[in-house]
């Protein structure tokens, strides 16, 4: 809704403004920096609540725990694919050289 000359630039809300004011700025730490701390933070009290009251039949938190680690285990296994490097690996006359090479 353009207003008398004034428009609206849609792009605007995905600027990035460094937070922690002064020292932010030095180090150019910003509010999505800062997410990724919190996220970050979260993810590390959860596994640490999860593990430190590991029992053989899990409760409610540590099923919480061990499904966001599975999780977090699915994409990073998702997106290195070290299945097919394995495999190769182990096959008879498997130079590791050669199979490592292909990736460089």
């Amino acid at each position: 809704m353009a207003v008398e000359g004034k428009t609206i630039d849609a792009l605007s809300q995905f600027e990035l403004s460094p937070v922690l004011g002064i020292l932010g700025d030095a180090v150019s730490f910003s509010q999505s920096n800062l997410f990724m701390v919190i996220a970050v933070a979260l993810t590390w009290y959860l596994m640490k609540a999860t593990a430190d009251r590991g029992a053989l039949v899990p409760g409610r938190l540590q099923a919480l725990g061990e499904g966001a680690y599975e999780f977090i285990q699915g994409m990073v296994r998702d997106q290195v694919d070290i299945m097919p490097i394995r495999a190769r690996l182990l096959a008879p006359g498997a130079k590791i050289g050669d199979i490592l090479a292909e990736f460089a």
